[in-house]
């Protein structure tokens, strides 16, 4: 006897199969954003915490403390009225602190793949002994920004906004 003619089709095997591929490339699409902001979360915490540490050490040993943050390797960045003149070094997408001798005591390069958007100037921030900030920046506001982003897709950033005579720092997701 013939057999009935067999008809092409997909089993429930393969149709699952296939969907289980789709969705995996999908959620590894998603996630690469999510750890792309995460890596400028981070960032951004790093940067606060220089900010609060530099603060909390101007109060405890009574004398200037500066964060500078290089958006460009710099050798020889003044800091002028100090006498003698502070000269520092630093090296592009890096958060240095220094205390009023001009000593390094923290530095922080960001992460690879993360940057400060605006290449034209190194800025800093200093500390006094009352804990109040000055950040040098320009700008007449009372607050100054300084935006981290990532490399490749300037679309996912972190902008901070830096009051001028606390140092406070508040994030915010682009």
């Amino acid at each position: 006897l013939d057999a009935a003619p067999m008809k092409k089709a997909f089993t429930l095997i393969e149709l699952l199969v296939v969907i289980s591929i789709i969705v995996l490339i999908l959620s590894m699409i998603a996630v690469v954003p999510s750890r792309d902001k995460a890596k400028l979360r981070s960032d951004v915490a790093v940067i606060q915490s220089f900010f609060e540490r530099a603060k909390a050490r101007a109060i405890a040993t009574r004398r200037l403390q500066y964060v500078v943050l290089f958006y460009s390797n710099e050798q020889g960045y003044s800091i002028l009225g100090t006498s003698p003149l502070i000269t520092l070094n630093g090296v592009a997408n890096s958060v240095v602190h220094y205390d009023s001798g001009g000593t390094r005591v923290d530095e922080f390069l960001l992460e690879s793949r993360t940057k400060f958007t605006d290449p034209t100037l190194n800025t800093r921030a200093t500390f006094y002994t009352d804990g109040s900030c000055v950040p040098l920046w320009g700008g007449s506001s009372n607050t100054n920004q300084i935006v981290v982003a990532m490399e490749n897709d300037t679309t996912i950033s972190r902008t901070m906004d830096i009051t001028n005579g606390t140092g406070k720092i508040r994030a915010r997701e682009e």
